[in-house]
């Protein structure tokens, strides 16, 4: 009889193939995102920065998100690819970039929601801002203090003055495009949407925002800051060198203008070195009414006979010193 065959019991091992793509780069290990991978120097300085405001808890505004705006803008200069889609200014494909690299999910494996919205404005809030100075619109840029800085008459638009009294007076137009001032997170955000997506910020929402009630378009000016501007912008002027200077503005209307605040500081000058204050009774007194109660005119007079002489003597001076210390 030939024996029945039996069936082998040994079980084969089938090993199962995996489809999931392993993922490219260097890994870094974070707290907060896991295992990222990197390409390049690049991408590891945006992971990095990216993870320093995830954990952030002050200087959101003031340190980490222009820190990670720098490294998006370092990105794009490298890959300006990402702006092809010129609707929306690069935006879609940047979010979708950055998540990608921190690996973000708004949901973990177990189902749990890990959103965090605080997290993703302030990513937006940083490629706004690569994206902007990436533009050069607003002459957008970041200083050594991490300061976000953009021109001025974009920053604010108009100017609140105020009198010596502090009364408000007529608003004035900004027409400055050279000078770059401040600019707010807030600012900033309403400049990206009116500039690279073209829409126009509704002043009326803005400001029945609870968190937004201050007015970033308009910054008060104050005399301290107007006499600041005149004092650099004198500066600069008188550091330029013969040919520049013979080159300047220092002619017509402004040569005219800055003379008369040269003679009316030497009459504050004057005026303030003629007062005595009694020390038992505060009482103020002057040795020399006349040059407060004259007429405006006649002061200015006065102050040009001092200064006509002080010019021609500093004019002099220091080729007189020169010729004295060779003859010493």
């Amino acid at each position: 009889m030939k024996k029945a065959k039996t069936k082998s019991t040994v079980k084969k091992t089938v090993k199962i193939k995996s489809n999931a793509k392993k993922p490219k780069g260097t890994e870094i290990v974070t707290e907060h995102f896991g295992k990222l991978f990197y390409a390049n120097v690049i991408e590891k300085n945006i992971i990095e920065k990216g993870v320093a405001l995830m954990t952030a808890i002050k200087g959101i505004y003031g340190k980490f998100i222009p820190e990670l705006a720098v490294a998006l803008t370092t990105y794009i200069a490298k890959y300006p690819k990402v702006l092809d889609d010129k609707k929306s200014g690069g935006l879609p494909a940047m979010k979708k970039y950055c998540w990608k690299l921190f690996n973000y999910t708004t949901v973990d494996n177990a189902g749990f929601k890990t959103k965090n919205e605080s997290f993703e404005r302030n990513v937006a809030r940083a490629i706004y801002l690569a994206l902007l100075i990436h533009s050069k619109k607003c002459k957008f840029q970041i200083n050594d203090k991490n300061e976000i800085l953009a021109v001025s008459n974009k920053v604010h638009p108009t100017f609140k003055v105020q009198s010596l009294k502090g009364k408000n007076l007529t608003p004035q137009i900004n027409r400055e495009t050279k000078k770059l001032e401040v600019c707010t997170i807030a600012r900033m955000e309403e400049l990206f949407r009116e500039q690279i997506l073209g829409q126009k910020t509704d002043n009326k929402k803005l400001n029945s925002n609870k968190g937004n009630t201050k007015d970033t378009k308009v910054k008060t000016l104050t005399i301290d800051m107007k006499v600041k501007e005149i004092l650099e912008f004198m500066r600069g002027l008188n550091a330029v060198t013969v040919k520049k200077f013979k080159e300047s503005k220092f002619k017509g209307s402004l040569k005219k203008d800055l003379t008369e605040i040269a003679l009316i500081v030497q009459l504050l000058c004057a005026k303030n070195k003629t007062l005595t204050v009694n020390e038992t009774t505060n009482n103020v007194t002057t040795d020399n009414e006349i040059l407060f109660e004259s007429k405006y005119q006649t002061q200015l007079d006065w102050a040009k006979v001092v200064t006509a002489k002080g010019v021609a003597l500093l004019s002099t001076y220091p080729q007189t010193k020169a010729i004295a210390k060779k003859s010493a």
